[in-house]
């Protein structure tokens, strides 16, 4: 689904952001825990998005650190943007602090819709408008799969799809 950025728009974005953030954190006891916080008052504190919209997708916990994927207008945390819409990976820890925020893309638009985890490391898929990394584009909107590690190095990535949307 893609979205039609419209005036007001960057509110909406950034409370539907928090919203995940406080229903991920509700399934998760352990977040905020050991500080004496009260968990929602973590997450409003956990997010300072870039001057542009930011949408979180998609929220995974694995071994007590949460990962958000989402897409930024924007750079976000010192990161440089690829083009119009980046797709974007940040790791928090249980105290809701920022562990390290990966962003990338093409030169159209790209957004991270789903993110997993498993014990060799966190995978983002997506869609993108433009060759991601070096891989053949399609044409309209591309499939895209990206693993990473633990530490935040990009592993892979990979793209498929066909000439029209996918």
């Amino acid at each position: 689904m893609l979205y039609t950025v419209k005036q007001g728009a960057e509110t909406y974005m950034r409370k539907y952001f928090i919203v995940c953030i406080i229903i991920s954190m509700a399934l998760v006891p352990s977040w905020g825990a050991g500080k004496g916080e009260d968990p929602v008052s973590v997450a409003l504190e956990v997010h300072k998005g870039s001057d542009k919209n930011d949408i979180g997708k998609n929220v995974v916990v694995h071994n007590g650190d949460m990962y958000v994927t989402g897409v930024t207008l924007g750079k976000l945390d010192g990161c440089q943007s690829s083009g119009k819409w980046d797709t974007f990976l940040i790791r928090y820890d249980n105290g809701g602090n920022v562990m390290w925020t990966r962003q990338w893309g093409t030169e159209g638009r790209d957004s991270g819709t789903g993110v997993a985890a498993d014990n060799t490391g966190i995978y983002v898929c997506g869609y993108a408008e433009g060759s991601m990394e070096g891989n053949a584009y399609a044409g309209e909107f591309d499939i895209f799969l990206s693993k990473f590690s633990f530490e935040g190095e990009k592993i892979w990535t990979r793209q498929w799809g066909t000439e029209v949307s996918d």
